[in-house]
């Protein structure tokens, strides 16, 4: 049986008129739902290499996963050099990103609120899950969802997945097996 893993960027109090975090997750049918107390959103954009830099090393040092919001070529080249984090993909992503992701355990995510934001955004989704796909570089795919309503259950992430271009086992990978790439990173 798979372990199903959602990424939401919300407060895990949010789930609290739900009952919980743990009843919800098991509700939708995951593991496990990583919130905003296990990773730390980074604006990439904002940000120079160096104060990256810190702020990847203070998230780190809180005990959380580091997810940088990658939005331009230049925040996506500058978050592939950190070890064991988390990079969503908002900006079309390149060769020279994958060959780095790859070597330094860096996992791209996409998430579903990204998709939702603007109709351009699943042409940019799907050039990246084809280049991914074509070199190889496990990735996730996750609501990101910012308010409970926006959670969906795994095979509704993994419908996405056969949407932008996934067969289905790899798409189903994308929301369980692929998360062991931060193995020894999740909290």
């Amino acid at each position: 049986m798979r372990a199903f893993v959602d990424l939401a960027l919300l407060d895990p109090e949010a789930l609290s008129d739900l009952g919980g975090l743990e009843p919800v997750a098991k509700l939708m049918g995951f593991s496990r739902i990583l919130t905003l107390s296990d990773v730390q959103p980074i604006d990439g954009k904002a940000l120079s290499a160096q104060a990256l830099s810190t702020e990847v090393h203070r998230a780190k040092s809180a005990g959380k996963i580091p997810l940088v919001l990658a939005t331009t070529a230049e925040s996506l080249k500058h978050a592939a050099r950190f070890r064991g984090i988390l990079v969503e993909l908002r900006t079309r992503a390149d060769m020279q990103f994958a060959t780095i992701a790859r070597d330094r355990g860096v996992l791209p995510v996409i998430t579903l609120e990204f998709l939702r934001a603007h109709p351009k955004n699943i042409a940019t989704a799907a050039q990246n899950v084809v280049l991914l796909h074509c070199a190889r570089i496990p990735f996730v795919l996750s609501t990101g969802a910012r308010a409970p309503t926006d959670l969906r259950g795994p095979w509704e992430i993994a419908a996405v997945g056969r949407a932008l271009g996934l067969p289905l086992p790899l798409a189903l990978s994308a929301v369980s097996t692929n998360w062991s790439v931060l193995q020894g990173v999740l909290p």
